[in-house]
């Protein structure tokens, strides 16, 4: 079509009628090619489900429920993940405000590395207070006690930034042919000096496909505003918040939350335009809550 304005156009003697008519075409092809094409490839994301006490449970694929675009999405497979490889980032809050709680806080570092570094897993370590510092490279758990022993307390605190290089770092490591990741974060969840704001922080993650679990460490959760956006960054990305006063016996919770999730694979039922998809996951067993993230982006 496009071949008859290039070989017609400049012929003298050519009707108008003629030009106009291959003009007309060369419109509704450009126009045509321009639009998105309808997608209906299969989306691909982790899920976890927990009960009322932060307690995992097993997941059936019969029973998972799934929108995309708020239009009923099919459950093609409901895989169990637990035998992936996970890499995963542990960012320890260091700021002024969590310097009351420091020992706490370095257990509760070292004892997520210990349960979280099994098998093939690895693990980098992000600290934050003005500025985010993650690791060159996966550490040992001997590393991360050194390093632990030897961190200072003090300054402001730039959560959202730690969320945006963790989860860029974790999705950067080398990739196994099959792998899967994790953030989890200890702090208050107060920032006063990250460059980017709590949206973009989960737009990043959501990118990297990686899951915030949060460990909320807060002086008898006088915290309410940073308790409160550590917990949008864990629900809106598929993760979760661990916010008891009791924060040791999270770490328990966390390794098995993170251990019993699933990959789930769904098809939408009608084409969808665009590359990011709001969704929807839910569970038709009773008692049970479904970890997802808020939406999901296509791949090519």
């Amino acid at each position: 079509m496009l071949s008859c304005v290039f070989r017609h156009s400049n012929i003298p003697g050519m009707s108008c009628r003629r030009f106009l008519y291959c003009v007309v075409i060369l419109v509704v092809c450009v126009y045509a090619k321009s639009q998105t094409t309808p997608n209906t490839k299969s989306q691909t994301f982790l899920i976890s489900g927990f009960d009322g006490h932060d307690h995992p449970v097993s997941l059936e694929k019969g029973d998972i429920e799934v929108s995309l675009d708020r239009t009923p999405a099919d459950v093609v497979e409901l895989n169990d993940a637990s035998g992936v490889p996970l890499d995963f980032v542990v960012a320890v809050d260091l700021s002024n405000s969590a310097t009351t709680r420091a020992e706490l806080i370095k257990q509760l570092t070292i004892d997520s590395f210990q349960v979280l570094s099994t098998g093939q897993n690895r693990g980098l370590l992000l600290l934050f207070n003005i500025k985010p510092q993650v690791s060159n490279r996966p550490l040992q758990l001997d590393e991360v006690k050194q390093t632990m022993q030897k961190v200072d307390f003090g300054g402001g605190t730039a959560f959202y930034d730690a969320v945006k290089l963790g989860t860029e770092a974790a999705s950067r490591l080398p990739a196994y042919v099959n792998h899967r990741h994790a953030m989890i974060v200890i702090s208050d969840g107060e920032d006063n000096q990250s460059t980017v704001n709590v949206d973009t922080a989960v737009d990043f993650a959501i990118a990297a496909r990686v899951p915030v679990y949060g460990i909320y460490v807060s002086e008898k959760m006088n915290s309410p505003r940073g308790h409160d956006k550590l917990e949008k960054i864990s629900k809106q990305t598929g993760g979760h918040l661990f916010d008891s006063l009791k924060p040791l016996d999270a770490v328990a919770k966390l390794a098995d939350m993170v251990s019993r999730q699933y990959v789930l694979t769904v098809t939408p039922r009608a084409p969808i335009n665009s590359d990011r998809h709001e969704l929807h996951v839910k569970s038709a067993a009773k008692h049970v809550q479904i970890a997802a993230p808020n939406y999901c982006c296509s791949t090519e």
